[in-house]
């Protein structure tokens, strides 16, 4: 686990567990997509959970993956109706094209040891 929440006492760390044993990132092509798991709306449900026991500002809401979780972060990017401020990216085969597809330039990839926007 990162322990995100160890940086602050201001932030609310989430740690949603995928269904399977990996996320329906969107590539249409795994074993969630087979399964017909929408991970896009179940983590939307979460986030709704989370925002009706907690006083959560809609302007600070971030999606942290790593590796194939990574993936799905650029899914909630692209795809998702949360309003994400940004997301990070992991540990993940740098997809150009994906990123080409963002809403916003809010995207940051760790690969080799770089960071990239």
């Amino acid at each position: 686990m990162a322990a995100f929440e160890s940086a602050s006492e201001n932030y609310i760390v989430v740690y949603p567990q995928s269904k399977v044993e990996e996320w329906n990132e969107g590539c249409d092509c795994n074993k969630p997509h087979r399964l017909g798991i929408n991970d896009l709306v179940f983590v939307e449900n979460v986030v709704d959970d989370v925002k009706a026991k907690y006083n959560i500002i809609d302007g600070e809401l971030f999606a942290v993956g790593f590796s194939q979780g990574g993936l799905f972060t650029q899914n909630l990017m692209c795809n998702s109706s949360l309003k994400l401020c940004g997301h990070s990216i992991s540990c993940l085969a740098y997809v150009r094209a994906a990123v080409s597809t963002m809403r916003d330039s809010k995207s940051h990839q760790l690969h080799d040891g770089t960071w990239h926007k």
